[in-house]
């Protein structure tokens, strides 16, 4: 049994349900294999996998994420203000650059400092170099679920390093991935996207939200004012309240979607979704139909004094989600055309995005959420275990 073969086995002796995958040309053969053994996810940008791994979690699945240790710059907020403020598991298979007879100076940098980052967030770490080191992956993603943290193995590219062998099989996988090229789809784009007039402010376009939301749904949404709104509103278990990892809210929900029977809707803001827009692309290549994203847009960043947002200028989100491969995606301003929205969910048979055109302004009523990272964790994901 190879190297990779044996990670494999490993992975699949833990249960691990979901791979969410970024390359790197040392792990190459590794990813190829391990996405034709459990479902694999080729994501955007390495900051989703902490929302989608976290989502997976909250609905009873174990995931894990490989990736390019350059990478890990951009995920550090998510795993601390997400990650590791909710105490949630986290195992990383990260390719380790820049750490020795690294040929490529801009992996340098963060390579010699990666340890001391993954310290500084109070994350457990192995350097891992022989063949030998194997079985330290098992206890590298025991530990992450074990005791609720992120835990990494630094693997670095010796390990993988398969001489004569490895080239040879390269070559002959050419011809296949040039057919599998060829399967690329295209497709034809005509969007015909009229402008429409805000009538509600972000709080009101909550209401419909949450006065729409029976057991069968659960909800993520958005840090800041959106989550303090919501709760004001209609507090239950089945809200996910985000106190940071902004950008994430869609990620979080469509990790949750993958693996519940829940309807699940996230509440977006503009900003938000500007700050990670890769996210939309990775949802459309699954396209669960139980997933919902609300777009709420009222060209602002509220929460923080109303700066003006990107589609204060002229960026359209509805003409983004189709760009990005969503194919349901729709425009509201009134009451009329969200409730409609809403009520079309349950005849979807792929992923909703509705671009909700809001008025600026907050919730005066709307203060603090008095619940603790943990607690909402747990109402949560109890809500999402009750099926129905």
């Amino acid at each position: 049994m190879g190297v990779e073969e044996e990670i494999v086995s490993i992975i699949k002796e833990e249960k691990i349900e979901l791979a969410l995958t970024l390359p790197c040309e040392r792990m190459k053969a590794f990813i190829e294999l391990l996405s034709s053994e459990i479902d694999s996810l080729p994501i955007s940008r390495e900051e989703e996998s902490v929302g989608i791994a976290a989502g997976a979690y909250f609905a009873g699945a174990r995931s894990i994420v490989a990736i390019q240790s350059t990478g890990i710059g951009n995920m550090i907020n998510a795993l601390c203000s997400l990650t590791a403020t909710y105490r949630l598991p986290f195992p990383m298979l990260i390719s380790y650059r820049g750490y020795k007879k690294e040929r490529i100076e801009a992996q340098k940098a963060l390579g010699k400092a990666l340890p001391r980052i993954l310290e500084a967030i109070n994350a457990g770490y192995e350097i891992i170099e022989k063949r030998s080191e194997g079985e330290k992956i098992k206890q590298i993603i025991k530990e992450a679920y074990s005791r609720k943290k992120i835990s990494a193995a630094l693997i670095l590219p010796s390990f993988w390093s398969r001489g004569n062998e490895r080239e040879s099989k390269n070559k002959g996988n050419k011809k296949k991935e040039q057919k599998s090229m060829q399967e690329r789809k295209f497709r034809e784009i005509s969007i015909g996207i009229k402008p429409k007039k805000p009538e509600l402010k972000r709080h009101e376009i909550i209401k419909c939200i949450a006065d729409f939301a029976d057991n069968d749904y659960a909800i993520v949404c958005n840090l800041g004012m959106p989550s303090r709104e919501l709760y004001a509103i209609k507090h239950r278990k089945g809200n996910f309240y985000m106190l940071g990892s902004m950008g994430l809210a869609s990620s979080i929900a469509f990790g949750v979607s993958l693996f519940s029977e829940k309807k699940v809707i996230a509440i977006e803001g503009d900003g938000s979704l500007l700050m990670n827009p890769g996210s939309l692309a990775t949802i459309a290549i699954k396209q669960p139909a139980n997933l919902c994203i609300f777009a709420i847009d009222n060209a602002s960043y509220s929460t923080t004094g109303m700066q003006k947002t990107a589609s204060f200028y002229g960026a359209d989100l509805q003409a983004l989600a189709i760009a990005m491969g969503i194919k349901r995606a729709f425009k509201a301003a009134s009451k009329e055309e969200i409730k409609a929205a809403l009520g079309s969910l349950s005849r979807a048979k792929e992923t909703t995005f509705v671009h909700v055109i809001s008025e600026p302004g907050n919730m005066e009523e709307a203060k603090e959420i008095p619940l603790k990272a943990e607690e909402i964790k747990e109402n949560f994901m109890q809500f999402l275990k009750n099926a129905g």
